[in-house]
């Protein structure tokens, strides 16, 4: 298909899911793409320990890079269908919002809605860079619903996104988990520079200080997993704790979240049977 097709198609599955409302919102943004363009990536190598950019939207501009692929370019429509700008220099571009030149909050949730979306309703389940941030906005989604969380992306709504987790924990756990989705993309960005700094490549070991900053990143890694897994599992208690198949419910909780997860070359596994039941013993809500 050309790129025109694939935008057609693109709105006429959003006009088929959504309500009018949102779509809407989707088909005036769509509607503002002025240019799509394939550019070369800075990054050119094999090797196992880099990578390289995918694509992006900026200034009304789809960038894919190298080649084009169905996938990102569906993804670069989603941010496309869900961003605004308001006269005071601030960017919302679904769930990140950000103060030109200054800071940003939620980058980490809106990457992984937004492949989450694309993967759902265009291109099926496929490996992605955003694996753990797509891990936890479902089960935010699932916490809170489809509908409302769609409505926040689309609108842009990171606040009312917070509005409605503050329902189930408190203001400033919160942030801290939004907050704590942003590092992925952090951490993988700092971990990229430190290879390119010290030069690592494909068949040779990596020096001494480099495996050390690796050990570093393992474990800081870990301590984030746990954090993000507290406020889900916290969350989700205090929505189902008045629920008449509370019993059930937590045992769903709990399959929902045994699998194993990854971060670059690190694999971590989470005892969440005990992290539910020493929050419920502790809370007295078994």
């Amino acid at each position: 298909m050309e790129y025109k097709e694939y935008i057609v198609n693109f709105k006429n599955v959003m006009k088929n899911n959504l309500n009018i409302e949102i779509y809407s919102i989707i088909e005036k943004n769509i509607d503002k793409i002025v240019n799509i363009n394939i550019k070369k990536n800075n990054i050119s190598t094999n090797d196992r320990y880099h990578q390289s950019k995918r694509g992006g939207y900026i200034d009304r501009t789809i960038t894919l890079y190298d080649y084009f692929n169905e996938g990102i370019f569906y993804h670069e429509l989603f941010h496309a269908a869900s961003v605004l700008h308001d006269d005071n220099e601030r960017i919302f571009d679904g769930f990140h919002h950000q103060i030109i030149s200054k800071s940003d909050i939620g980058r980490g949730i809106n990457e992984g809605y937004t492949e989450f979306l694309t993967q759902t309703y265009f291109i099926g389940n496929t490996d992605s860079e955003y694996e753990n941030e797509m891990y936890y906005v479902n089960l935010i989604e699932r916490l809170i619903g489809k509908e409302k969380m769609q409505s926040f992306y689309f609108k842009s709504d990171l606040n009312g996104l917070i509005d409605e987790l503050c329902k189930y924990n408190n203001l400033e756990d919160t942030i801290a988990f939004i907050k704590n989705v942003d590092s992925f993309s952090i951490l993988r960005e700092l971990r990229q520079e430190k290879v390119l700094q010290y030069k690592i490549k494909d068949g040779e070991l990596p020096n001494l200080k480099f495996l050390q900053l690796e050990q570093e990143l393992e474990q800081l890694v870990a301590k984030i997993y746990e954090s993000l897994n507290q406020f889900i599992v916290e969350s989700y208690i205090n929505k189902i704790k008045d629920n008449p198949n509370f019993a059930q419910e937590k045992e769903n909780l709990i399959s929902l979240m045994t699998k194993k997860l990854k971060f670059e070359v690190f694999e971590y596994e989470f005892d969440i049977d005990s992290l539910v039941n020493n929050y419920c013993n502790k809370h007295k809500k078994l």
